[in-house]
């Protein structure tokens, strides 16, 4: 289930000419159709072309500088950085396009595209214009961006814009995505933040139901010698580096095409502190071993609580960043209705405190 709220200055008129949205938001909208019945009648049928976008970030232990001009010199270099992938770049006399040769899950493709860097941004689009790509879309973008980090380290933002020739065209690469959800509270953003960031041996009794037993192995978190909800590994509660173990219950939610099947069962996750900023309400974790790295490659979860711009309470925005191990593990959609049952529980117990 997801849900959203915008504030519209204007009157609600789309249900009756949805055909008239791609003129409104032509970078995302490409094309409404009827394909039968009439426009606002039920049971009629629409079809929609519309733009779709991936995104995936990978630390670097690299400055942004060096590593943004390593990959603007030269094309012909990145072959030897990756040999499995690039197996060859031919850049073009007299233009700025370049034919790839590349192999994609053994299958030897070819790609030929067009470049656009931004110095200032640390910044590259590539535009996909023909090959063996443009057999399924008939738009295909992506984007690099490098965002340089503290002690000579970085960020490689890759992010992917494209639009499928029709809805049997595969995404650019399925394994990797990422979900968001904001969870509206009473209680205030600094407070639903320490939860995360300095007592999160506490999460279980506010949310009892999803967030199980555990018990104190190494570390330092305070006077408690024995707590219910999560495990300080190693390190110390809100410090970056730090190792918990969480002891959770997952269970089978009703999505649309699902139901509930039972009541969950307990689940482990280890997860390493990657970052904490108090002044932001932010806190990102990793997870590195547990039940979900049998499906999934990559897990990273930020929680950032912002105060609300009119009145009292707090939105808490989480965001999950994930790579599967193959095709047929499912997105972790469950996992976002179990982040949002926590987030109720976590704000009713900190309205009980007050």
């Amino acid at each position: 289930k997801w849900r959203s709220k915008l504030r519209l200055k204007s009157s609600i008129t789309c249900s009756q000419r949805p055909h008239h949205i791609p003129k409104a938001s032509p970078g995302h909208i490409k094309g409404c159709d009827l394909h039968e019945g009439e426009w606002g009648k039920l049971g009629s049928i629409i079809v929609w072309n519309y733009m779709a976008k991936s995104m995936i970030e990978v630390e670097i232990k690299v400055s942004a500088d060096k590593i943004f001009q390593a990959i603007k010199a030269t094309s012909r270099s990145v072959p030897k950085l990756s040999p499995g992938k690039i197996l060859s770049v031919e850049e073009q006399v007299g233009d700025d396009t370049k034919n790839w040769t590349l192999s994609i899950n053994g299958k030897v493709e070819k790609m030929k595209e067009r470049v656009e860097i931004d110095e200032e941004n640390k910044s590259m689009t590539v535009f996909v214009f023909d090959g063996d790509v443009m057999e399924n879309y008939s738009s295909f973008k992506c984007n690099l961006q490098i965002i340089p980090k503290l002690h000579g380290r970085s960020i490689a933002r890759w992010s992917w814009e494209y639009e499928k020739l029709n809805s049997d065209s595969p995404a650019p690469n399925n394994l990797v995505g990422k979900l968001e959800t904001d969870v509206e509270i009473k209680a205030p953003a600094g407070k639903f933040h320490h939860m995360f960031a300095g007592r999160p041996h506490h999460v279980s009794k506010a949310t009892p139901g999803n967030i199980q037993n555990c018990e104190l192995h190494e570390g330092d978190w305070g006077k408690v010698g024995h707590i219910k909800g999560c495990d300080l590994h190693d390190g110390e509660w809100g410090k970056v580096g730090s190792i918990i173990v969480w002891n959770y219950v997952h269970g089978k939610y009703a999505t649309i095409t699902e139901v509930i099947l039972d009541d969950g069962e307990p689940k482990v996750a280890k997860d390493i502190i990657e970052a904490v900023d108090r002044e932001k309400n932010l806190f990102k974790m990793r997870v590195i071993e547990g039940d979900l790295m049998k499906e999934y490659k990559n897990f990273v979860l930020t929680i950032q609580a912002t105060p609300k711009h009119e009145g009292s309470g707090s939105i808490v925005h989480w965001h999950i960043e994930y790579e599967k191990i193959s095709e047929e593990v499912a997105h972790p959609e469950t996992i976002v209705q179990l982040l949002t049952e926590m987030s109720q529980g976590i704000d009713e117990h900190l309205l009980t405190e007050e």
